[in-house]
């Protein structure tokens, strides 16, 4: 999974499935956080940390020193086999003050 750091949080960018034991995964996220151009590209350093033994952080340093840097996070998830799951509408009273990774921010 690929997370970009947007103001105070990381929202969801982009999953993608790789098949093979646990190490040829990590190794691939090594590979995106190595390589992986954000949407607005940058010249400058870019830098990149293990955080944990499934997850790396990308800073890409601006050269102009003008703008913020960019960061972003890569991440290795294993998918779990679950039960089909539907969720009801919530009511409009339900609904108030819900958020969520899933739910878009009003």
């Amino acid at each position: 999974m690929e997370e970009e750091f947007r103001g105070d949080e990381f929202r969801l960018r982009r999953v993608e499935h790789v098949e093979g034991d646990v190490e040829h995964v990590r190794e691939r996220a090594l590979e995106i956080a190595k390589v992986h151009e954000p949407l607005y590209r940058h010249k400058g350093q870019r830098s990149v940390f293990r955080i944990g033994a499934d997850s790396f952080m990308t800073v890409m340093e601006r050269a102009d020193g003008v703008r913020p840097n960019s960061r972003f996070r890569v991440s290795v998830g294993e998918l779990v086999p679950t039960e089909e799951y539907v969720e009801e509408a919530p009511t409009p009273e339900q609904g108030k003050g819900r958020r969520g990774i899933f739910h878009r921010k009003n």
